[in-house]
């Protein structure tokens, strides 16, 4: 599956992973330079405000931290993510990306060299805008310029240098190494040079083809696919089946209510609803935010989690390798079962482990359980599990519905972490294994319905995928009408577009042979392909 990809895609999925490590160490700035950050509240309360620092005070600052980082995320769901259908993913991922990855990291690094908590609050409402964009944006652009067959590849390729990410920031943020007051500024030194390195890398890339065709601009999308495909693919052919997938809706821009309406979306949103909760309601989001916590209730010193993190991330480090070529030979389904078996075990492994911690006391077995439960987690995400939401995204929703989708998801993604993230440490405090105990119910259920419901998609055309789903789909309904209807009364001429209630959604494959090549592109020019 590696050596099929072309050199080009090949290139692109390079930069965005490696050079763009920057964000996730500016998003792990300030989970593992605490003592650092809290110097830096200290002085700013003590110099800027004649406020004396206390407890309360800093973890005061520390909130504000995050409440301006929450703006920021929504800022952007609502206001940048939408600039993707109008101006392109190039225009997000590139010129967004840039400016936003600039600006952040050059505020922090203003923070660390002043010392002024008031930069580094600025610094990540700029920051958490970029979000979004890395999350779902830029995994759209990857996934819509890759070839049916590498599809998953390239977007769990995407995502696995972020370990790379962690390994460096787990190694020299000790405040005796890089970590202290005076030298954590290296670290936005570090992402504001990589910022300019990514951009200079990627300004000349050309526009996702799939939006080149949406946006009916022919001559630029056949060069896209030159550019992403290699010059040996069968360039006919694929331009054909982009414009099925546009054609599969017969409006440039859907809103969620249309898709709601619509059984076919309707059901494919159920099924990414699904796997975000898989995602959000498990603990290991949280973990990652609060694993200092987490471990010192189960009997860990700081300097041992970082060192514990440290060792399992270089361990694990070819198992997120090896989850690029899984999501394709396997499939989605296969993939996302054996994250989701793993990710049951990790839960009680944990709540086991806790349990022990608060009954028996700290012990050899409550701390083995917990690095037990810690491998596991490098596992899940050595499945590929984490990219499988962006990918079933631009596979199972047309064109014209894939950017408001991204926006619900990342809405709840914000509004479901919320109650988690603020409950953790208010559990945690009175009975630890209490917070893992909900997920052994939770899980099950979410994991069931996809077992049942998720179609497989791997190396598939989407506009074949949203076909045969569709026609399920339909089955489905037919079935269940005809369950609950007399069968006296059953009306047999009843027509397919009227049982399915709309007629937003246009599966038919000669819909897109049908189309009127001569009036979008020229006769003369469709036969020279």
């Amino acid at each position: 599956m590696f050596l099929d990809l072309p050199v080009n895609l090949l290139y692109t999925i390079f930069v965005y992973s490696f050079i763009g490590i920057y964000t996730e160490i500016q998003f792990m700035i300030f989970s593992t330079l605490t003592e650092s950050i809290n110097y830096m509240h200290n002085l700013t309360l003590e110099h800027h405000y004649g406020i004396k620092a206390t407890e309360a005070n800093i973890a005061l600052m520390s909130s504000i931290i995050n409440l301006s980082g929450g703006v920021g995320f929504i800022i952007s769901i609502f206001f940048l993510v939408p600039k993707s259908d109008l101006k392109g993913r190039k225009y997000l991922c590139v010129y967004s990306r840039f400016f936003l990855g600039f600006l952040s990291s050059l505020l922090q690094l203003g923070a660390a060299v002043f010392q002024a908590s008031e930069l580094y609050i600025i610094a990540q409402c700029i920051f958490c805008a970029q979000i979004p964009i890395r999350m779902f944006i830029t995994a759209l652009f990857i996934c819509e310029c890759a070839p049916d067959k590498n599809r998953g590849f390239a977007s769990v390729a995407l995502i696995i240098c972020d370990v790379i990410g962690q390994v460096i920031m787990y190694s020299i943020t000790s405040t005796t190494i890089l970590g202290g007051p005076s030298t954590w500024f290296i670290f936005p030194l570090i992402c504001t040079i990589a910022s300019v390195a990514l951009f200079m890398t990627t300004m000349k890339l050309p526009e996702s083809p799939k939006w080149l065709v949406k946006m009916n601009r022919f001559d630029e999308a056949k060069k896209s696919i030159l550019f992403y495909h290699g010059p040996e693919c069968d360039l006919n052919t694929t331009l054909i089946s982009m414009l099925k997938e546009k054609n599969l809706t017969q409006v440039d821009k859907i809103s969620l209510s249309e898709i709601w309406k619509n059984d076919t979306l309707r059901e494919a949103l159920k099924l990414i609803l699904a796997v975000n909760a898989f995602t959000m309601l498990s603990p290991i989001a949280v973990e990652k935010i609060y694993t200092v916590q987490i471990h010192n209730s189960a009997g860990f010193e700081i300097t041992e989690v970082l060192n514990i993190n440290l060792i399992l991330s270089i361990i694990f480090i070819p198992t997120r390798f090896a989850g690029t070529l899984l999501i394709d030979y396997f499939g989605r389904r296969p993939v996302l079962f054996i994250a989701a078996a793993l990710t049951n075990i990790k839960i009680w492994l944990m709540s086991i482990a806790l349990s022990l911690a608060y009954f028996e006391g700290f012990s050899w077995l409550s701390k083995s359980l917990t690095i037990v439960s810690d491998s596991v987690a490098e596992l899940i995400h050595g499945t590929g599990s984490y990219a499988l939401m962006p990918l079933l995204v631009s596979e199972l929703f047309p064109p014209s519905a894939r950017t408001v989708v991204s926006q619900c998801i990342l809405v709840l993604t914000t509004f479901s972490n919320i109650p988690t993230l603020f409950s953790f440490p208010i559990i945690n405090s009175i009975f630890p294994p209490g917070f893992y105990i909900p997920f052994i119910f939770i899980q099950p259920i979410i994991v069931g319905y996809l077992y049942i419901y998720l179609p497989e998609t791997k190396a598939r055309a989407v506009c074949d995928i949203i076909d045969s789903f569709d026609q399920e789909v339909t089955s489905r309904r037919n079935t269940l009408q005809d369950e609950r209807r007399p069968l006296i009364i059953r009306d047999r001429t009843m027509s397919l577009a009227h049982k399915r209630g709309s007629f937003l959604l246009s599966t038919s494959k000669s819909r897109a042979l049908t189309y009127s090549y001569d009036q979008k592109m020229g006769a003369r020019e469709w036969n020279n392909f």
